[in-house]
Formats: C-alpha cells, sequence, structure tokens
C-alpha cells in the first residue's frame, strides 16, 4: 500500500494531529479572532513543536494588523513575535540538538504565517533561532525580551562603543530604550547615557542606568538642549538654560550613536551637530522613522512606504556622501539571541514587564498596549 500510495502521490496520513487554538486576524478592517486548527505529528524533520506558555505584545502586532500590508497576505495570520515554551516534539534532523523538555525561547519575524499567540507553534530553529530559556527568568520574563533586546543590542552594535562613549537615545522609557540604557551602560560600560523622557519617569531610567534624562515634554526645543548636556556635562533644567556657558570646555564631547526608539525628525535633521564626526564611526540609528511611532504605521524599514525619503537618504549614507551614518534597523535573528542568555543570566540586564494577562483578555492587552501607557512589556499568559 505505501509503494502504490507514493506512486499516486497519496500523502501519507499523519500519525496523530494535534489541535491548536491561535489568535489571528486577516486585514485591518476585521477584528482578531482565535481559530482552531491542528498539526501534523510527525513534524517536519527540521522542525520542533513548542507548547506555548507566554507571548509577549509588541507595537509591530497593532501596526501590522492596521497597516494596508495586511491585504498583501491573503487568509488568517497568527499574532504575536515573542514566545517562552516548552519543546514537546522533535524532528529527525534537529535529534541531538534539541530535547523533548527544553525550555526555550524566541521570537518569530515573519509577517505572515502563524503568530505566538497560540498554544503550540511550530518552527525550524536554524531559521527561527531559539535559546534554552535562562533559568532565573520566569516563563513571562523569557517572552517579553527577545525583540526588544534584539532591537537594542543590534542597534548599539552599530558602531565602536568604549569606557569613554557617550550614547543618546531618543524613547528611554520604551521597551527596547530599556535595554538599551542597560546594556549601554552595564555591558557596553559607556561613559554616559543620556535619554529623552519624560520627568515622571527619571528615577526609573537612572535606576536602570541612565545618566542624564531629558525631559522632551518641557524642552520645546530638544536639540539645543542636548547641546547643552553635551557643552555642560548637566541636565537642562525645564528648558531654561542658555547653551555653551562652560567657560573650560571648549571642546564638548559628542554623542558617539544616537539610538531612535520612537521616531521623528527633530533630532535626525541636526544629528550632525551632536555626533561625534562620521570618520570615528558615529552613527545614528532608528528602529521607527521619520515619523513617531503609531499603531498604525510599520516602523523600521516598514516606514519606507510612508517616507521614500529614508530610502534615499539611507543610500546617500551607504555610499558615503553625506556627513551622516544613517542606519534603519530591523531585527533578524543571530548570534545575539546566544549571547542574550548569559547577559540576562548574569543579571547584567533585567527584563521589564508591565503587566500579565491570561490570554481570553487579549483585548484587554492590546488596548492598554495601543494607549501606550506602559512600562516595559506586555505579557500573555497562554493556557489550554
Amino acid at each position: 500500500m505505501d509503494f502504490i500510495s507514493k506512486i499516486l502521490f497519496i500523502p501519507e496520513k499523519p500519525a496523530k494531529t494535534i489541535p491548536v487554538k491561535a489568535l489571528t486576524y486577516v486585514s485591518k478592517d476585521t477584528p482578531p479572532v482565535f481559530i482552531y486548527t491542528e498539526f501534523n505529528s510527525p513534524i517536519k524533520k527540521n522542525d520542533v513543536l513548542i507548547k506555548v506558555n507566554a507571548a509577549a505584545l509588541n507595537p509591530i502586532d497593532l501596526q501590522l494588523m492596521h497597516s494596508p500590508l495586511s491585504v498583501t497576505a491573503p487568509g488568517k495570520k497568527g499574532l504575536g513575535r515573542d514566545f517562552c515554551g516548552v519543546i514537546e516534539e522533535v524532528g529527525v534532523n534537529q535529534q541531538g540538538k534539541w530535547a523533548v523538555g527544553d525550555r526555550v525561547c524566541g521570537m518569530f519575524i515573519h509577517l505572515a504565517g502563524q503568530g505566538s499567540i497560540a498554544t503550540y507553534v511550530t518552527l525550524n530553529p536554524d531559521t527561527d533561532r531559539i535559546i534554552k530559556a535562562p533559568p532565573n527568568l520566569t516563563d513571562e520574563e523569557a517572552a517579553a525580551f527577545p525583540l526588544s533586546f534584539g532591537a537594542a543590542i543590534r542597534s548599539l552594535r552599530y558602531t565602536t562603543l568604549d569606557p569613554n562613549s557617550w550614547v543618546l537615545i531618543l524613547g528611554g522609557n520604551t521597551a527596547t530604550g530599556h535595554y538599551a540604557i542597560q546594556l549601554a551602560k552595564n555591558y557596553f560600560n559607556v561613559a554616559k547615557v543620556v535619554v529623552t523622557a519624560s520627568s515622571k519617569n527619571e528615577s526609573f531610567l537612572r535606576e536602570l542606568g541612565a545618566d542624564i534624562v531629558v525631559d522632551y515634554k518641557k524642552n520645546a526645543n530638544l536639540v539645543e538642549a542636548l547641546k547643552y548636556v553635551i557643552a555642560d556635562n548637566q541636565d537642562p533644567t525645564n528648558g531654561d538654560f542658555t547653551y555653551g556657558t562652560s567657560e573650560t570646555d571648549t571642546n564638548p564631547q559628542k554623542f558617539q550613536i544616537i539610538f531612535d526608539c520612537v521616531g521623528g525628525t527633530e533630532v535626525l535633521f541636526k544629528a550632525t551637530e551632536l555626533l561625534n564626526p562620521k570618520a570615528m564611526g558615529s552613527v545614528f540609528v532608528t528602529i521607527v522613522g521619520d515619523s513617531m511611532t503609531t499603531s498604525s504605521q510599520l516602523g523600521g524599514p516598514g516606514a519606507y512606504l510612508y517616507h521614500p525619503s529614508m530610502i534615499g537618504r539611507r543610500l546617500l549614507s551607504s555610499a558615503g556622501i553625506n556627513g551622516l551614518n544613517y542606519v534603519v534597523e530591523s531585527v533578524s535573528p543571530g548570534d545575539w539571541l546566544n549571547e542574550s542568555y548569559e547577559i540576562l543570566l548574569n543579571g547584567t540586564v533585567r527584563v521589564i514587564i508591565d503587566s500579565v494577562y491570561e490570554w481570553d483578555k487579549w483585548k484587554e492587552a492590546f488596548s492598554k498596549l495601543e494607549s501606550r501607557k506602559v512600562r516595559g512589556k506586555i505579557v500573555l499568559h497562554i493556557s489550554d
């Protein structure tokens, strides 16, 4: 019978099926819904089957749902990128690398297909990278870090940082900003971390490692406030400052990197006045783009759709014919995920969680994410 089936191209019946519940959406005009489907077992030879225990929410989930791009990939698309869970089945080519019972975490980078807000996911660990979850992290913490941590460490690596370096993070109270502050101060051991944020978050951000917090709400001219910081090495106070008042600091320290986590062009268009010379490898990195981050527009390379000038700026930078090293970061798998294990295990960086919801309360969780009144990641606890 097997011989006849192969000749007639009759697919073999799976030995069993695994029921799967997943949160999905179709387009920006239809609300997300739970669907019920099945995975076949045995799974594909290069895959592992993971029972998901926790999944984190990210702004990109809202952006993809609301973006016109949602209609370019027909059918149901999964929500969620980060996750933590336990391996329940290992494909034949992954045996010896992974084992049933391994507690793992990682992320999806696909814009369509399955998401992590599901009872089970299948993936190829060679392309969708996973690691064993650090044992000192809860499931929720292990699910919360990959995407934001990856954006932060990859962005900081676009330049060379040393104990004399100054780092500017625009949007210090974003989830990615939290990791960037801690990595810059505790892992790259830079001299000074300056962040922009509301003053109500100042004590928390200083606790994470920020040296100077510039309140973007109180300083109408943010660039002048930042010039004051690098000239006089102190906080501007409520916008009441005089730039360059220091008589001794005739050659002010400038930033080696400006890492933009919120978007916009106010600082970008004056970046060369704040950065070290381009020849020193200084860089402006954005994970958002020319518009301030919203729930309806994609950030990173997705912002090219709304701002074609970003493409020109990137090309000019790559060709070396402007005065700015300009990078639009998009997180992709890499060795940084393996590196994160030791960083998190050693407590060099801690995971900040705003709140945890049962996954049947996903509407409330997404509403809070959209409100932007969040400190850290929102995580869903996944149950059968």
